[in-house]
C-alpha cells in the first residue's frame, strides 16, 4: 500500500477505534448516509462512492476499510455501525454511514509526477543514446581519418626515400656521376625533411597541442623572411618577386604560424610561377591581408576546391600538404585563405588585427 492509502486507512482507523471527530485528523473523513444518493444536490464522487457500496454491500461487514477506484476517483471508506460515533456527528436520515476520505488528488498528483519523471528519464536516456551514437560515428571518422593521414604520409616519404636510396645504389656501383648523384641525394633529403616537419606540424594541430603565442608583429617583416626562402628557386627559374608594401601592417599573431603559412603558399607560387609573383599586404582597422599572386596556369574547379584537403595531389601533380598546412594555422591564428584564379591565381591570407579573446 502507498504511503497515501497507509495515512488514509490510519485516520479510518481511528474513526473507528474512538470515535473521534474527522476535524481531529489532516485527513479531510466526510461522514454519509447511503439513503443522500437519491439527493440532487449529492456530489459525483459521493454518488459513485455510494452506488459502489450497494453493489458490494454483502461483501463488506461494517468498520472494514475499502478503496473505490476509477480514472479520476481513489477513495478509501470504511461502512459504520449506528453509534460508532458521537452526536452531533451522524448525518439524520436512513440508510448505512459510511465514513470516507477522498484521495483523488494527492493520488492524481503522485500519478502526474511519476509519468513527468518517467518521460524526463526517457528522453535523458534517449538524449544519451543518440549523444553516445553521435561520439561514435565522430570517433570512428577520426579514426579513419588518422589512418589516412598515416597512410598518406607514409606513401609521400616512401618517394623521396626510394630516390635517395636508387642513387645510394647508383653511386656505390659507379653507375652514375657523383655530382649529379650527390647533388640529387641532397634535394630528395631536403624535400623528406620537409614533408616530416610538416607532418609532425599537422599532427600537433590534431592533437590540440599547437596553441598560439601571440604577439604584436608587423607582417611586412615576416614576409620579407618568408620571401628569402623561396630565392633560390625563383632566381633559378627567372621569376620576378614584386613587393608592395607601403605601410606597416601590424597585428596580433603567433609569428612562427603565420610564417609557416606565408612560406608556404610562396614556395607554391615558386613551384607553378612562370615569370612574376607579387606580394602586397595591408590592414585596416579590424582585419591584417596578404595577398600572393602568382602568373602561373590558373586553377581548375576541382583543385580551387580542394587545394587545401591534406595529401590532395593536383593537376600539377604535387601534393598540397603545405597549403593544408598553411590552412590550419590561419584558423588558429582566427584567420583564414582562400584562391581566386582569373588568369593569374591568387591566395589571401586574411586575420584580424587584434585576436577577439585574451
Amino acid at each position: 500500500m502507498s504511503n497515501i492509502g497507509s495515512s488514509a486507512t490510519a485516520a479510518l482507523d481511528a474513526i473507528r477505534a474512538g470515535g473521534q471527530s474527522e476535524e481531529d485528523f489532516s485527513h479531510d473523513v466526510c461522514i454519509i448516509r447511503t439513503t443522500s444518493a437519491a439527493s440532487e444536490d449529492l456530489p459525483s464522487l459521493e454518488r459513485k462512492l455510494i452506488s459502489y457500496y450497494q453493489s458490494e454491500k454483502s461483501e463488506i461487514a461494517p468498520g472494514e476499510i475499502r478503496e473505490y477506484r476509477d480514472l479520476k476517483t481513489s477513495v478509501y471508506f470504511m461502512p459504520l455501525e449506528e453509534g460508532a460515533l458521537e452526536d452531533g456527528q451522524v448525518t439524520e436520515g436512513e440508510g448505512d454511514l459510511l465514513a470516507y476520505i477522498n484521495v483523488s488528488f494527492d493520488v492524481n498528483l503522485v500519478e502526474t509526477t511519476s509519468l513527468i519523471l518517467a518521460a524526463a528519464m526517457i528522453l535523458a536516456a534517449s538524449a544519451l543514446y543518440f549523444a553516445s551514437r553521435e561520439v561514435s560515428k565522430t570517433l570512428e571518422a577520426k579514426e579513419q581519418e588518422t589512418k589516412r593521414f598515416f597512410e598518406n604520409a607514409s606513401h609521400e616519404l616512401k618517394t623521396p626515400l626510394m630516390a635517395i636510396q636508387g642513387y645510394a645504389n647508383g653511386l656505390s656501383q659507379g653507375l652514375i656521376e657523383e655530382e649529379k648523384g650527390l647533388a640529387i641525394i641532397s634535394e630528395e633529403s631536403e624535400k623528406m625533411s620537409s614533408l616530416v616537419d610538416t607532418i609532425l606540424q599537422l599532427s600537433k594541430i590534431d592533437s590540440g597541442m599547437a596553441v598560439p603565442s601571440w604577439e604584436t608583429i608587423d607582417i611586412r617583416e615576416i614576409v620579407y623572411d618568408a620571401v628569402r626562402i623561396i630565392e633560390p628557386l625563383s632566381k633559378q627559374k627567372g621569376i620576378s618577386i614584386l613587393i608592395s608594401m607601403p605601410e606597416p601592417v601590424i597585428t596580433e599573431c603567433d609569428e612562427d604560424m603565420l610564417f609557416s603559412a606565408i612560406s608556404n603558399v610562396l614556395t607554391n607560387g615558386a613551384r607553378y610561377a612562370i615569370s612574376t609573383i607579387v606580394i602586397e599586404a595591408t590592414s585596416d582597422q579590424s582585419r591584417a591581408s596578404v595577398r600572393i599572386t602568382n602568373d602561373g596556369s590558373r586553377l581548375t574547379e576541382e583543385d580551387a576546391k580542394r587545394i587545401f584537403d591534406r595529401f590532395y595531389k593536383g593537376s600539377g601533380g604535387q601534393t598540397g600538404i603545405g597549403m593544408a598546412l598553411a590552412d590550419e594555422y590561419m584558423r588558429l591564428l582566427g584567420g583564414c585563405i582562400s584562391s581566386e584564379s582569373n588568369g593569374d591565381t591568387t591566395f589571401v591570407l586574411s586575420l584580424p588585427v587584434q585576436r577577439h579573446t585574451r
